[in-house]
């Protein structure tokens, strides 16, 4: 009696650790597109959009805002001039702008006040923009919940110090990932 009931117990340890072991198994033969049962399934990895301003508030003027500002995003290694700009956007995400001074030691604010289409604005991407109610100098961006190709023109409006008279326009271009 005491050898047959050792007998079941050791037969099902080793029945579900079989089975353990070929279901770990099959999943690691698979790829991250591909299910157990071998059909394709999307896996969805979408994110927003963070673009950073960067200013040279010490040296910055209306006549070489293209020399003291870079612009740079969290979708590699994207970062450069102004006119020379494209933020990658997915489909029904977010895009956040805010700004900071060049130098780490100044005490300047640079705050994103608006970001609008230009008149020859190209493809729409954007849908709406708002400012953050919970971050003062960033704005939002709402994404288009649908494919669209081309560029969007468009204008970051930011201001130094809240200082009227350092108001300066930057223009960037976006454009869509072009996966689902």
């Amino acid at each position: 009696m005491k050898v047959n009931n050792f007998f079941k117990k050791t037969g099902l340890f080793l029945v579900v650790l079989v089975l353990f072991t070929l279901l770990f198994a099959g999943k690691k033969q698979h790829s991250n597109s591909e299910s157990v049962y071998g059909t394709e399934e999307k896996i969805n990895f979408k994110k927003d959009t963070n673009v950073l301003v960067t200013v040279n508030t010490d040296s910055i003027d209306r006549y070489n805002i293209e020399e003291m500002v870079t612009l740079s995003d969290d979708r590699g290694e994207n970062f450069g001039k102004p006119k020379d700009f494209v933020s990658v956007v997915e489909k029904n995400q977010k895009i956040y702008w805010r700004g900071i001074a060049k130098n780490a030691d100044s005490r300047d604010v640079v705050e994103i006040i608006k970001i609008f289409r230009k008149t020859d604005g190209g493809s729409q991407i954007l849908d709406k923009t708002f400012k953050d109610p919970n971050k003062k100098g960033v704005v939002v961006g709402k994404i288009k919940n649908k494919k669209i190709q081309g560029l969007e023109y468009y204008n970051i409006r930011i201001m130094i110090n809240q200082d009227t008279t350092r108001i300066y326009d930057i223009d960037p271009k976006l454009k869509m990932l072009a996966i689902d």
